[in-house]
């Protein structure tokens, strides 16, 4: 436990801007990550800042609205990738 607690005083964050948007997921019932706090992701890159309706487990039944959540952020990735003239295919 001393060497965590050594490892955390020296720890310093990259405070750097990714290169790349986030998009934050909270839950409007969340009471563990209120949603006011999902705005410090703004400090890190441009952030798309959705709420979900449920609380912080609801993930766990992954409801249809998450589902298209993360099926949207699937396909604008895989665009921007193609635009760049890059791909997520290993083959």
């Amino acid at each position: 436990m001393v060497a965590d607690v050594r490892a955390y005083r020296r720890y310093q964050a990259d405070h750097s801007r990714l290169p790349c948007p986030v998009t934050a997921l909270g839950w409007t019932d969340d009471h563990e990550v209120p949603p006011a706090l999902l705005s410090g992701w703004d400090q890190y890159a441009d952030t798309d800042t959705r709420l979900l309706k449920g609380s912080h487990w609801s993930f766990l039944s992954f409801p249809d609205e998450l589902r298209e959540v993360l099926a949207g952020e699937h396909s604008r990735a895989a665009d921007a990738a193609a635009s760049a003239g890059t791909s997520d295919d290993q083959s």
